[in-house]
C-alpha cells in the first residue's frame, strides 16, 4: 500500500483515499453521462428532423415526438445507474476503512474477554506502519503486563491459600460492621465453630470470649474495632480466653491493625488469633513451682538458721572452753589437746560459716564493702596462715608480685581474703610433694584506665584435674571423685563459693590443667586506688580484722553487762572478759532483767543475746533506747552477740537500735575489734558509727 511505502499517518491515508475516489470515479462517471447525454441528444434530433420532414398529422406527429424523447429517457435511466455505482463504490470505500479503523478495536476487544475466560494471551501484531500499529503495539505491552500482574496475583493468591490452608494460627479479616470478610480454616481447629459459622454471625466472636475477659475484649475493640473511634493505628496484642464450640476454655493471643484506604476510610481490621493455651500452662506450671522453689528457699534459709543457732550456741562453748584452757599454765600434751580442740572448732565454723557464705549468695544477699586494702598484706596474710600447714606436708608455700601495684587500693579485704585462702587451701591440700606459688600482676586493661586490673593466679605441683572433671569444679557440693574426699576431706562448697564471690567483686575465676600436672587457677579483678586519708604506712588489719601491734582492750575501770540465757555461755563469756580484758560482768538472763539492770544503773558496754525468752535482744535493745531518749541519758553500747548469722541477721540488729554484731562461736579477736569500734565512738561522744 502507499501507506506503507511512504510511511503515511492513518489521516493521510484517508485523506488519500477519498481524493482518489474522488478524482478517478466521479471524472469517469461524469464522462461517461455526457457521452450517454450526447448520444442521445444526437439521436433525439436527427430523429426529430425525419420526423418533421415528413409533414405527418398531428396525432402522428405526438407519437413521434415520443419516440425521439427515448433516447434521452434511457440516457437519464443509465446516468442515474452510473451515479448509484459511484455511490455503491464510495459506500464500499468507506466501509473498508472503516473497517480497516475498528478491526484492531475488535481485536483488542476480544482479546480482552479472552482475559477475562482466562486464555492464553494472543498479541495483534499489525504491521501497517501508522497509528494503528503504534496502538496495537501499546495495547500488545499493556496486556503482556496485565497478564504478567494476573500470574503475580494468581501466584501470590495460590501462596496465601496454601498459606493459610495450613496454618495453625487463625487468620482474620474484619469489616467495620463487624461482619468477617475471611477467617482461614485454623478458626474451626481453635474455636471449633466454622468460617462460614463465624462470618454467618457477627456477635460470634464476641459471644465466645471468656466472661472475666469481656471486659479487656470490650476496651481492645473500642480501640481498634470501631469505626466511629479513632482507632490505634499500630499493632495490638491482646491475651484473653475463649470457650470453644465444645465448652473447652482457651488462651488465644490476639494480634491486629487496622487497615486504612487511600481517602483515609476505615476498611476493618487484619490480624491473627494464636492459640497459646499450652504455653499457659506451662507458664502456670512454672509459676507454681517458683512458689514452690520461693517456698523450699524460704524454707532451706529457716532450716539453716536454726541449725546455725543451735549448732553455734554449743560451738561456742567448745571455742570458748578452748581459748580458755590455752591461755592457762598446761604441759606439752595438754597444750596439744587445746590446740587440736581449736583446730576442730575452727574448722567446724569454717564449715558453718561455707554453707552461710553459699546460701547469701544464692539469694543475692552477699555485700561487698570498699575500704582500704593492701594486697600485699592480704596475700602475705593467707600464705603465712596457710604456711605451717605446707611446710609439715614438706611443700613450699610463697607468692610473688610480678609487676608494680598501687600500696592501697579500694576493696573488700575479708572477701578477696576468702577467695584466695579458699585457692591456696585447696592447692596445698591436693599437693603431695613440690610447691604452691601465690602469683599476683597487674594487667593492661583499656576499659577504665582509672581502674587497675590485678590477675591473682595459685599454681601448684598437685594431681592436677583431667579436662573432663574440670567442668564439675565450681559446682555446690560436688567434687570430681568421691574417693578425694575421703582422702582429702572438704565439702565442695569452697571453689562454688570463690566463683560466686569473684563474680560478686565483678571478675572471673578459671583453671589451667592437667591430671598428674598440677593446676593454676585464676582470677581477675578490677580496683581503684585508695584515695582515703590514711597513709601507706597505716597498720592494717589482721586475719580477724584486729589491727596489728594494738594490745588488747582493757575493762578494768569498765562496768559490762552480758546479756545470756544459756548456763555454758554465760560462764564462757564472763571467764573470757575476766582473763583476756581483766573485766567482771553482770549476767541478765533475758531481755526483761537486761531493761532493768540497765535503768537502775548505768553500764559502758553490753553484750546481748538475741534469741531469749520472756524477751528478746531486739525488743529489749528498742526499749533501752526509748528510755534514754526520754530521759536524756547517755547512750549505752550494745554489741549483739547472737547464734544467727544468716543474711540479714546484722543489718536487723543495727536496725534494732543495736552499735555492733558478733556472731557465735565468739573468739577473743572479735571481742577485741568490736570493743575497739563501739568503745572508740562512745569515748568521742557522737553518734554511734553503724558499720555496713
Amino acid at each position: 500500500m502507499i501507506g506503507e511505502r511512504f510511511n503515511i499517518t492513518l489521516r493521510g491515508k484517508i485523506v488519500l483515499t477519498v481524493i482518489f475516489l474522488f478524482f478517478t470515479t466521479a471524472p469517469v462517471t461524469m464522462f461517461v453521462s455526457l457521452k450517454i447525454y450526447s448520444d442521445s441528444f444526437r439521436e433525439a434530433i436527427i430523429e426529430y428532423q425525419r420526423s418533421s420532414g415528413a409533414g405527418h398529422a398531428a396525432s402522428g406527429s405526438e407519437t413521434l415526438s415520443a419516440e425521439a424523447y427515448r433516447p434521452l429517457r434511457q440516457a437519464e435511466n443509465q446516468v442515474w445507474f452510473l451515479v448509484v455505482c459511484f455511490g455503491l463504490v464510495i459506500t464500499g470505500s468507506l466501509w473498508w476503512t472503516m473497517k480497516y479503523l475498528t478491526g484492531p478495536l475488535v481485536r483488542m476487544t476480544r482479546t480482552i474477554g479472552e482475559m477475562e475466560d482466562e486464555s492464553d494471551f494472543k498479541p495483534l501484531r499489525l504491521n501497517t506502519g501508522d497509528e494503528i500499529q503504534s496502538l496495537a503495539e501499546a495495547f500488545d505491552r499493556m496486556m503482556l503486563m496485565l497478564y504478567a500482574r494476573k500470574a503475580e496475583l494468581e501466584k501470590n493468591r495460590a501462596l496465601f491459600q496454601t498459606m493459610s490452608d495450613f496454618a495453625t494460627d487463625w487468620i482474620f479479616w474484619r469489616m467495620p460492621d463487624g461482619t468477617m470478610a475471611y477467617s482461614s480454616p485454623a478458626c474451626e481447629a481453635i474455636t471449633g465453630y466454622t468460617p462460614a459459622e463465624i462470618a454467618r454471625d457477627p456477635e460470634q466472636v464476641n459471644k465466645m470470649i471468656h466472661e472475666e475477659d469481656r471486659g479487656l475484649w470490650r476496651e481492645h475493640a473500642s480501640r481498634r474495632h470501631d469505626a466511629n473511634t479513632e482507632p490505634e493505628t499500630g499493632p495490638m496484642h491482646l491475651e484473653f480466653r475463649i470457650i470453644t464450640k465444645q465448652g473447652d476454655i482457651r488462651w488465644l493471643e490476639h494480634a491486629c491493625r487496622s487497615i486504612y484506604g487511600p481517602d483515609g476510610q476505615f476498611l476493618g481490621v487484619r490480624g491473627t488469633n494464636s492459640d497459646i493455651t499450652q504455653r499457659k500452662m506451662a507458664e502456670l506450671a512454672l509459676y507454681e513451682a517458683m512458689q514452690r522453689v520461693e517456698a523450699a528457699s524460704v524454707a532451706k534459709g529457716r532450716f539453716l538458721a536454726n541449725m546455725s543457732h543451735e549448732i553455734r550456741t554449743p560451738m561456742n562453748g567448745i571455742a570458748g572452753v578452748a581459748q580458755l584452757l590455752a591461755a592457762t599454765e598446761l604441759t606439752r600434751e595438754q597444750r596439744e589437746y587445746a590446740d587440736i580442740i581449736l583446730k576442730s572448732a575452727a574448722s567446724l565454723t569454717t564449715l558453718i560459716n561455707d554453707i552461710l557464705d553459699l546460701s547469701k549468695v544464692e539469694a543475692g544477699k552477699m555485700k561487698l564493702t570498699n575500704t582500704k586494702l593492701s594486697l600485699h598484706d592480704v596475700v602475705d596474710g593467707v600464705c603465712s596462715l596457710l604456711k605451717p600447714v605446707a611446710d609439715a606436708k614438706g611443700i613450699t608455700l610463697s607468692y610473688q608480685f610480678i609487676t608494680e601495684l598501687p600500696v592501697l587500693v579500694t576493696g573488700d579485704p575479708v572477701r578477696l581474703r576468702q577467695v584466695l585462702l579458699n585457692l591456696v587451701n585447696n592447692a596445698v591440700k591436693f599437693t603431695l610433694k613440690g610447691s604452691v606459688l601465690v602469683r599476683v600482676a597487674r594487667c593492661e586493661d583499656g576499659n577504665d584506665p582509672e581502674k587497675v586490673t590485678v590477675e591473682f593466679a595459685v599454681s601448684d605441683t598437685g594431681i592436677g584435674i583431667s579436662r573432663e572433671d574440670q567442668a564439675a569444679l565450681f559446682r555446690s557440693f560436688s567434687q570430681i571423685d568421691s574417693s578425694l574426699t575421703r582422702e582429702f576431706g572438704g565439702t565442695g562448697l569452697g571453689l562454688s563459693i570463690a566463683k560466686n564471690l569473684v563474680r560478686l567483686m565483678g571478675g572471673a575465676i578459671g583453671v589451667e590443667s592437667e591430671s598428674g600436672q598440677g593446676s593454676i587457677f585464676k582470677f581477675r579483678l578490677q580496683f581503684l586506688p585508695w584515695s582515703g586519708a590514711e597513709s601507706a604506712d597505716a597498720p592494717m588489719a589482721d586475719a580477724d580484722g584486729i589491727p596489728e601491734g594494738k594490745e588488747d582492750v582493757r575493762l578494768s575501770s569498765r562496768r559490762v553487762l552480758i546479756v545470756e540465757d544459756n548456763l555454758i555461755n554465760q560462764t564462757i563469756m564472763q571467764r573470757m572478759l575476766s582473763r583476756f580484758f581483766q573485766c567482771d560482768a553482770d549476767i541478765a538472763q533475758n531481755g526483761r532483767e537486761a531493761v532493768q539492770m540497765i535503768t537502775e544503773q548505768p553500764y559502758d558496754l553490753v553484750f546481748m543475746d538475741v534469741q531469749m525468752p520472756v524477751l528478746d535482744g531486739f525488743e529489749a535493745t528498742r526499749i533501752v533506747r526509748e528510755m534514754e531518749a526520754s530521759s536524756g541519758r547517755r547512750r549505752t553500747p550494745i554489741v549483739a552477740m547472737t547464734a544467727n548469722a544468716m543474711a540479714g541477721d546484722r543489718e536487723r540488729c543495727l536496725d534494732a537500735g543495736m552499735d555492733d554484731y558478733i556472731s557465735k562461736p565468739v573468739s577473743k579477736s572479735a571481742l577485741t575489734l568490736a570493743m575497739e569500734r563501739v568503745l572508740g565512738r562512745s569515748a568521742a561522744g557522737g553518734p554511734p558509727d553503724i558499720p555496713v
